[in-house]
């Protein structure tokens, strides 16, 4: 992941790093300015398909094709959205008030804000994104293959499986 989405992302998203600053005597430019230098890129691990090794690698993706991504969100409570299911699915029907999207999202989902910091940054990228989905636990951005390569540091590739299914899918996580 590049500087621009760390600094768009709020600091709930992602992991952020503190460092110590050490101010020496005479260690400051006469201008007062003192370049920050930015955190190391954060490798958003777990995207690469685990049996893409077993799949044929056709060509790369055109970097003019028009492609849609679904961004998922993780949830703000993933473990009382478990609880929240697994509770839902063992009550009797019509026994337990069920849960709306709306109300997954207000409970479960990104804040708004959170929301918004990722379109901005897919935008920034010349992507156009969607209104997250109700439960705000996805949302999906359009545009070309080069937009995405771009935003995300991935390389994309057209891929086959045993079955002659086509997909497109990176090799490397973002």
């Amino acid at each position: 992941m590049n500087a621009r989405l760390r600094r768009l992302i709020p600091p709930r998203i992602t992991r952020l790093g503190i460092g110590v600053l050490l101010v020496v005597s005479g260690a400051i430019p006469a201008s007062g300015i003192v370049a920050a230098s930015s955190p190391p890129p954060v490798t958003l691990h777990g995207h690469v398909l685990k049996n893409l090794s077993s799949m044929t690698r056709l060509a790369a993706v055109p970097p003019d094709r028009s492609l849609t991504l679904t961004i998922a969100l993780r949830p703000s409570a993933p473990t009382a959205l478990q609880n929240a299911a697994v509770q839902a699915s063992s009550a009797q029907r019509g026994s337990h008030p069920w849960l709306t999207p709306r109300d997954v999202g207000r409970m479960f989902g990104q804040s708004q804000a959170n929301v918004d910091a990722l379109a901005a940054y897919f935008s920034s990228y010349g992507l156009t994104a969607s209104a997250p989905v109700p439960n705000h636990l996805s949302f999906q951005v359009h545009g070309t293959a080069a937009q995405i390569q771009q935003a995300l540091s991935v390389s994309l590739s057209d891929y086959q499986d045993s079955h002659g299914h086509r997909f497109y899918a990176t090799s490397q996580d973002p």
